[in-house]
């Protein structure tokens, strides 16, 4: 289920390049009318892209983002963010396992806790 913002704002920064919108001109996802987007694509990445920045524009044609579409570039903030995250997951995974080792072998070697027998009589 997609996330839904309460009150969704177009993002300050490029989806795929992380340039500041405002300092080259910016198209942002028609999604945002309905609360599930808030992503922006520059005129750069339009222009290298090869795709038509008046249309994406233009106020009467609903343009959904590359995001929206599930068609992101490779280097787009949502690949780069995954990767980061994965790396992250799996480190913390490895530090856990270690941890776990480490607590076993300590408790292992540990000397037996030896409980002194009543004396028979």
């Amino acid at each position: 289920q997609a996330k839904k913002f309460k009150k969704p704002q177009p993002s300050n920064f490029c989806h795929i390049c992380a340039s500041r919108a405002a300092d080259v001109g910016f198209a942002f996802c028609s999604n945002i009318d309905r609360g599930y987007c808030q992503k922006t694509v520059c005129r750069k990445c339009f222009a290298k892209f090869g795709w038509d920045f008046e249309k994406a524009t233009n106020p009467e044609t609903k343009w959904e983002c590359p995001h929206c579409r599930h068609e992101c570039p490779e280097r787009a903030r949502c690949h780069i963010y995954f990767k980061a995250n994965y790396r992250r997951r799996v480190r913390r995974q490895r530090m856990a396992q270690l941890e776990a080792q480490a607590q076993s072998a300590a408790h292992l070697s540990r000397p037996p806790c030896v409980v002194p027998l009543p004396a028979l009589e």
